[in-house]
């Protein structure tokens, strides 16, 4: 466990909503949470349900989903809290541009 008053760690998890993604979450939620971690930003594709109540619970200041399909399902549960939500389409050089 972190001691002293450092300023908190900053995370972006990418994939948050597979398992490696919350095992992830899990840990920093053993670790001290909000307290010692900041999370910038969540990112998932499919289960934009799980990903909203993620991006509530630890505070994320941003949340991620590449599936267009589920982008306003995810804004609809993030920006009420206070969070962005983002998602993007991949161009032809292979570089992500966000819309929003």
């Amino acid at each position: 466990m972190m001691t002293g008053k450092s300023a908190p760690r900053r995370l972006s998890i990418f994939g948050s909503t597979g398992s490696i993604g919350q095992n992830t979450l899990n840990v920093v939620d053993h670790l001290g949470g909000r307290e010692n971690f900041e999370i910038s930003v969540l990112t998932g594709s499919g289960n934009v349900e799980l990903l909203a109540r993620q991006a509530k619970s630890s505070g994320a200041r941003l949340a991620v989903t590449a599936n267009d399909r589920h982008y306003e399902i995810t804004e609809e549960r993030t920006f009420r809290h206070r969070h962005r939500c983002r998602f993007g389409k991949i161009r032809p050089d292979g570089s992500r541009r966000p819309r929003s």
